[in-house]
């Protein structure tokens, strides 16, 4: 009963979300409210299998996380200095003067980048068969994953060159600021960019040498975020056909999610002896449960010292490097659990990292600096006049965006958003805005 009172007043938490920010589907408060709410139905529809009865705590914890964030979101956008209709401009796409043929970029500047990204690709495919060895790709790109989030393995597990993180992160951010310059050319020019598609597929593959899915699944959600917010802003953000976008929304999420499973496969992971409905309830449901059982399991907060923190732990292994005063190899804190012979997985929601750093009193923290930030760069992308270039805020909320999506998941908001990887990607955004500056169309203008 208390599974569904909770579902049941999330439920009616997003309605009143969808209403006070004017019917937006990206405003930050709906999409954490909707990522609990389908979380909660799928934990819903396994609670007998899982034995789920959630304790009142859990309760409080979800219920109340959602709502400071919900509240926050509000105040900010009731308050703020500057009223977003204040910045927005019209959008002339049928001036004489837009030029309708290819977006065409300088051949050497592309090459280097396709060439970089290659580079990554090869570099990547050479250290993990170094640190792996095994019989194919595929095996050694599991063993490596496999070692990665051992608690014990990953103590041992050899570092990445320094070249090749960087590499790496300069292939990232290519992806993302490709994947915006695609975005504008099928909103203004109706078609595909054959140099932005490879790029962006090639970011993907660099992102599953690693064997991790994360990277791939976030480019392809950042690109449908950037189509969101340039058609949006084109519209001067009319909320009208809202349905429409929900069923796209829909159709893609079904497809996404019955391609998991085989992508799970082609990385080598064996997920045979899953169901498809058990394996996807492992990671949008068994949150529930797992957080539920964390959370009866003794008093918080679990001390480990500063830095051995779960919240922050890219900050802290980066201060930890710089400053040698810890130990730089660590892991979280994430053991797999199992209920009634089920799988359960490993991951906690975002409360989880709150309570085991800080106690119940991380929570109003470090939900409300979420939220902060979140709708401060939701405001900044419903005012953005960058529409004959790459907007950097938009670029941003395309992350922050995907974090909340799955802070029903685990912490993603501050393990991909308070991290040096971040800052890199942002810096090659800029170095990459700079350089492609001068090959942008002219055609798009903005009226006064």
């Amino acid at each position: 009963m208390m599974l569904l009172l909770l579902l049941f007043l999330l439920l009616i938490l997003l309605l009143i979300n969808y209403w006070i920010n004017d019917r937006e589907l990206l405003a930050p408060s709906f999409v954490f409210t909707a990522a609990f709410c389908l979380s909660c139905m799928w934990a819903l529809a396994y609670q007998v299998q899982w034995d789920l009865s959630l304790h009142e705590n859990t309760f409080l914890v979800i219920f109340g996380g959602v709502l400071e964030f919900s509240l926050v979101t509000f105040f900010l956008k009731l308050f703020r200095s500057t009223s977003v209709s204040d910045n927005r401009t019209n959008i002339d796409l049928d001036n004489d003067s837009n030029d309708k043929s290819v977006i065409s970029f300088q051949k050497w500047k592309i090459a280097i980048v396709i060439g970089m990204q290659l580079l990554a690709i090869a570099y990547t495919v050479y250290e993990v068969q170094k640190i792996a060895p095994a019989g194919s790709l595929s095996d050694s790109i599991y063993s490596y994953r496999s070692q990665v989030i051992s608690p014990t393995a990953s103590q041992m597990l050899e570092s990445l060159p320094r070249l090749l993180t960087i590499l790496r992160s300069f292939t990232d951010a290519s992806g993302y600021f490709f994947a915006y310059i695609l975005a504008q050319k099928i909103i203004f020019y109706k078609r595909l960019g054959v140099i932005e598609l490879v790029i962006c597929s090639l970011s993907i593959v660099n992102s599953l040498m690693l064997g991790s899915r994360t990277g791939a699944v976030a480019l392809i959600f950042s690109f449908l975020i950037f189509l969101y917010c340039i058609y949006k802003k084109s519209m001067k953000w009319n909320n009208q056909g809202n349905f429409g976008t929900l069923i796209a929304v829909l159709l893609l999420f079904i497809v996404v999610i019955f391609s998991f499973q085989a992508l799970a496969s082609l990385l080598g992971r064996d997920i045979t002896r899953f169901s498809m409905g058990e394996y996807l309830s492992i990671y949008l449901g068994a949150e529930i449960k797992n957080l539920d059982v964390f959370l009866q399991s003794g008093s918080f907060p679990i001390h480990t010292g500063f830095f051995q923190s779960q919240t922050f732990i890219y900050v802290t292994k980066f201060l930890n490097k710089l400053l040698s005063i810890g130990e730089a190899k660590y892991s979280l804190n994430l053991p797999f659990l199992y209920a009634n012979g089920y799988n359960l997985g490993n991951v906690y929601t975002t409360f989880y990292a709150y309570i085991y750093d800080f106690g119940y009193m991380g929570i109003p923290v470090l939900v409300g600096l979420m939220a902060f930030i979140s709708e401060y760069v939701f405001e900044k992308v419903k005012g953005f006049r960058e529409m004959n270039t790459v907007s950097i805020s938009v670029l941003i909320y395309g992350k922050v965006v995907f974090a909340l999506a799955l802070s029903f998941f685990s912490n993603k908001f501050y393990e991909n958003i308070f991290t040096m990887d971040f800052v890199q990607l942002v810096f090659f955004w800029l170095i990459l805005r700079f350089i492609f500056g001068q090959d942008r169309p002219k055609g798009v203008r903005l009226r006064e």
